[in-house]
């Protein structure tokens, strides 16, 4: 348990600092403590045999935050649960950090738990949080719109398949958010009377979350290795899966830097800000050759997730500014218009 700047830095003279820092936070109750963030340029090292979980832990989030200040631009501090803490312990703890920050990323935590904790802090007038979960959401949805747009296809009119749905809750509303209205939502259970390449068949792209992510330390290369019947069945890249996806460096960086660019509460978590998000990266990734597939890549190239976390933030902020008096999200600017009128 401690908070600590992860790698210096303070706000401007008119900038306060806790308006410029973010707060990078776990409790180490994710599977191999979760991926956390990639390291971009290099292989994590093996922990040490008698390293205990909370120093292990206490590295690994230290170097999360290290990377997002990096990528971000933005001062870090991070902070861990005490051992055996409740969820409310653990949101208090967010609350209460001696580190006070703009906004924060919960990562290397249980999703149930990380969902918990983040409305416990919002309920008690804290800083937006930003859970790993639903920055997984928020590429797993930039890469469905990347797929369609290269196709020259409007999610509008086309149907979307998400896989093992219960996986990840905000996914299915987030892609309804960002423009798809015709979503069918498959489960394990479904199996025995609507197997899933049949369940698939006439969707437009699918998004497989039974597909578990890759053990720490997997080699990139192989991270995309091993097709099912399903792969094989679709056209090639209709199937998006997490595998090889890095949300922490791919999404959390831009959304967190946005945060701290506009003034506490003008900036709240929730679908309009993740659509906007979500919409951001697909634009960015259009822009890049199709060969540079960064939602599949495994390891970002550190240029290419900074330039991708500099059109997050900047297309944020022109949201925000550029959006109407009603205050609603979306701008009405991007807003679908309802049909016959």
């Amino acid at each position: 348990m401690s908070a600590h700047a992860a790698a210096g830095g303070a706000g401007s003279a008119d900038t306060p600092a806790r308006l410029r820092q973010i707060l990078v936070i776990a409790d180490g109750t994710a599977p191999g403590l979760g991926p956390g963030t990639s390291d971009l340029n290099a292989t994590d090292p093996p922990a040490p045999d008698s390293a205990s979980l909370a120093q292990v832990l206490q590295a690994a989030l230290a170097k999360d935050a290290a990377l997002i200040q990096q990528l971000a631009g933005v001062p870090t501090a991070v902070q861990t649960a005490g051992e055996g803490d409740t969820a409310t312990d653990f949101a208090a703890r967010i609350w209460h950090c001696p580190t006070p920050a703009a906004a924060g990323y919960l990562t290397r935590t249980d999703p149930a738990r990380a969902r918990t904790v983040q409305r416990l802090v919002e309920q008690a007038g804290g800083p937006p949080v930003l859970t790993e979960e639903d920055a997984t959401a928020i590429a797993l949805a930039a890469a469905a719109l990347h797929y369609l747009r290269r196709l020259g296809r409007d999610p509008y009119r086309s149907r979307i398949l998400v896989a093992d749905a219960l996986r990840l809750p905000i996914l299915s509303p987030l892609l309804l958010a960002c423009g798809f209205p015709d979503i069918s939502m498959w489960n394990a259970p479904d199996t025995a009377w609507f197997p899933l390449p049949r369940a698939a068949r006439d969707a437009d792209v699918v998004i497989d979350l039974s597909r578990q992510d890759p053990p720490p330390g997997t080699p990139a290369a192989t991270i995309g290795a091993g097709a099912t019947e399903l792969d094989l069945d679709r056209p090639e890249g209709s199937v998006i899966t997490r595998r090889g996806l890095d949300p922490g460096a791919l999404i959390a960086p831009g959304l967190l830097r946005a945060i701290t660019e506009h003034p506490a509460g003008a900036l709240p978590f929730g679908l309009g800000v993740y659509q906007m998000c979500a919409e951001a990266v697909a634009r960015a990734m259009l822009a890049r050759p199709r060969s540079d597939d960064l939602f599949r890549a495994g390891p970002i190239p550190s240029a290419a997730a900074q330039s991708i976390a500099t059109a997050v933030a900047l297309s944020i902020h022109v949201a925000l500014t550029t959006q109407d008096q009603d205050n609603g999200w979306p701008p009405r600017s991007q807003r679908r218009p309802h049909a016959g009128g």
